[in-house]
């Protein structure tokens, strides 16, 4: 399949992105969209008239995945509430385009949507890339990203002139879950688990400010390095661990209270002003229910992780609330640092700092 949309992907690869400006706007609806709607209207909630299209939607994702359920809940409820005028045909599993591709084909039109990782886009995104972690609960995480991204009128503007300038349209995210470390022995703090190797696939430098001996461990890596000794503990979110089975070598989970969101919806600029009001405000309406969705999604995972953990003979443990403020701050300077060198590369200094200003704030933590 990747192949029929090689020429596409040479075509996309051309353009210039730029990190905060660009001139990607588009001219005019994809070809083979006949509708010719007032964007500019108000939707119709009594009487909706919705447009009558099929649209691919192509993610690297499987359907039994976390994120592959939050794709149909979105897409069914589209299909459903348009009364089938709406219909999507959905490439899983990067049979279109893999991991880092996606943007380069929506641009180039070789299909309408797709779920984009803001961290693999930090070049061309990199307002985007603001810190992404909050302690508490996954709905405050959640609550955080729309604020900084939708809703915060300074934080949004520059966002979202940053997003639209690479011709696409983020409609919203998903709850990403919990992160928890990994570990073979009953540990419980941070003391303990400084003890042991910690194999972790980003941030290494916030755990090594805490005493910890880090090694870079990719996802996939994790078993068989937990297994064969190379690491005694990992780091990463409690369900894609519990999926590669890391439970089985390393069956103690420490819960740290903190949570993540990304993973955003994202849909051609093109296609989304080739839409009527009334079927952009369905688009709108569906992203907030599988936002909502997601959440529920990951207490699901959180269920279901403790019950593997069980059945592996281990448990589920929880770090003391003063372990998690470190842990939290330790990676909160880190992000910071990182934000800041993204912006430099990215000639988007001034709009950066506004930014992370804003995040300070909500998170009530200190902007170094």
């Amino acid at each position: 399949m990747k192949k029929i949309f090689a020429a596409l992907l040479t075509l996309a690869m051309l353009l210039a992105l730029t990190a905060c400006s660009g001139d990607t706007t588009p001219s005019s609806a994809p070809a083979g969209d006949t509708t010719t709607p007032d964007t500019q209207s108000t939707p119709n909630a009594e009487n909706p008239v919705y447009d009558t299209v099929e649209l691919m939607f192509a993610t690297t994702y499987n359907e039994i995945e976390t994120s592959g359920k939050a794709i149909t809940y979105f897409t069914d409820y589209i299909t459903e509430k348009s009364g089938g005028a709406i219909t999507f045909d959905i490439k899983w599993g990067g049979t279109v385009a893999g991991s880092g591709e996606e943007l380069s084909f929506l641009q180039a039109g070789a299909f309408d949507m797709s779920v984009l990782g803001q961290s693999q886009y930090s070049a061309v995104l990199p307002l985007l890339n603001f810190p992404g972690q909050t302690d508490e609960s996954q709905e405050k995480c959640v609550d955080y990203f729309n604020y900084i991204v939708y809703e915060n009128e300074e934080t949004a503007s520059l966002i979202q002139a940053e997003i639209e300038s690479q011709g696409v349209k983020m409609l919203g995210f998903m709850a990403n879950g919990g992160n928890a470390f990994a570990a073979k022995t009953e540990v419980s703090t941070l003391d303990e688990l400084k003890n042991y190797r910690l194999g972790v696939g980003m941030n290494q430098s916030a755990y090594e400010s805490l005493g910890f001996s880090v090694q870079a461990l990719m996802p996939w890596d994790g078993y068989d390095s937990l297994s064969k000794g190379v690491v005694d503990t990992a780091f990463m979110s409690i369900g894609p661990m519990i999926s590669l089975k890391w439970h089985e070598v390393a069956p103690y989970f420490v819960s740290v209270n903190e949570y993540s969101a990304g993973n955003y919806f994202t849909i051609s600029l093109d296609r989304w002003n080739s839409f009527s009001a009334d079927t952009q405000a369905l688009f709108q309406e569906a992203m907030e229910a599988t936002t909502e969705y997601s959440i529920q999604l990951m207490a699901e995972e959180m269920d279901s992780a403790e019950e593997a953990l069980t059945a592996a003979g281990g448990k589920m443990l929880s770090l003391n609330e003063e372990d998690t403020q470190a842990l939290v701050e330790a990676l909160w300077n880190v992000a910071i640092t990182d934000c800041r060198t993204l912006a430099e590369n990215g000639n988007c200094v001034d709009e950066m700092e506004t930014v992370l200003q804003a995040c300070a704030d909500y998170l009530e933590l200190p902007l170094n």
